[in-house]
Order: structure tokens, then C-alpha cells, then sequence
């Protein structure tokens, strides 16, 4: 257990106060460039920057989760628990290596990854939003928005099983 509390004090209060909150904050970003038909570079590289920061934020939260409870879970390590957890909820492994990917590049080492998906070309344009990453940003927004919402349902702990 962390010696924090507030918003870093346990992965409800992460789940809440941060990674929700940064989910709302792209949401609404994502919309608001919507509404104004704003799709030049500036729009979305903010748009990119802000869904990067809410998948990252909804990637911690495992760990969030583990470092909390690691003395009840049957799990040696973060890694050994996060595999289980992706085992079991194969669209939070897809985030989480989606996450990966922006962060250290590693969508490079698919032989299928276009990298004209993040990089500008010649004319300074990226092609961003990606349909396909919004979908699973979606997707993973709404299973933690169950996980939320539903106290007594402990998603988490079914890796254990």
C-alpha cells in the first residue's frame, strides 16, 4: 500500500481523478475540434497529444492496481500480474501496446505499421485521429468506466483465476 493518498493514493482515486479525468479532458478536445471542423496540424497534434496522455493514464492503472494489492494477489511480479490481466482482457493488452508504441516506437518493429500514421509528411500533415485507435480508446474507456461504476465487481482480481 502507498503512503500517498488523494488522487495517487490508490487505483480507485488514479481511476478517478487522473486517468478518468484525462479521458474526459480528450473527449472533449475530440469534440470540440469536431464541432468547429477544426482539422489542421495544430488541432491535431492537440488532439494526439491529449489521447496520448489518456491511454497512458488508462495503461497505469493496472499497475496502480498491483502495487496496491500485490500482498492478495498470487502474482511474483507487476509483469507476471499485467500478462494475466492482458491474458484475460485482450483489448487492455492491444491498449497497452498501442501505448507502448507511441511512447518508445515499437509499432516500427510491425512490418505492417504505416508510420505515416504519426509522422507529418513532406507537406507537414498527420494523419491523425486513427480511426481504429479511437475505437479501442473507446472500448477501454468504457470497461473502466464499468470497472468504476460497479464497486463490487473486481474485474481485476478475475486474472487471478
Amino acid at each position: 500500500m502507498t503512503a500517498l493518498t488523494g488522487p495517487l493514493g490508490n487505483h480507485r482515486h488514479y481511476l478517478t481523478h487522473i486517468a478518468l479525468a484525462n479521458c474526459m479532458d480528450y473527449l472533449r478536445v475530440r469534440r470540440e475540434h469536431a464541432e468547429a471542423g477544426d482539422t489542421g496540424l495544430v488541432a491535431r497534434f492537440q488532439q494526439l497529444r491529449y489521447f496520448l496522455n489518456a491511454l497512458e493514464s488508462l495503461d497505469n492503472i493496472i499497475e496502480y492496481y498491483y502495487r496496491e494489492c500485490s500482498e492478495r494477489l498470487p502474482y511474483a511480479s507487476l509483469d507476471a500480474y499485467r500478462d494475466a490481466v492482458h491474458q484475460h482482457y485482450p483489448d487492455l493488452r492491444e491498449a497497452a501496446e498501442l501505448a507502448a508504441a507511441y511512447r518508445c516506437g515499437t509499432l516500427a518493429l510491425q512490418a505492417d505499421f504505416d508510420w505515416a500514421l504519426l509522422m507529418p509528411d513532406t507537406d507537414g500533415e498527420l494523419a491523425w485521429p486513427v480511426a481504429g485507435h479511437d475505437r479501442l480508446f473507446d472500448k477501454v474507456l468504457r470497461f473502466w468506466l464499468a470497472y468504476q461504476q460497479n464497486i463490487s465487481l473486481d474485474p481485476l482480481a478475475l486474472a487471478s483465476d
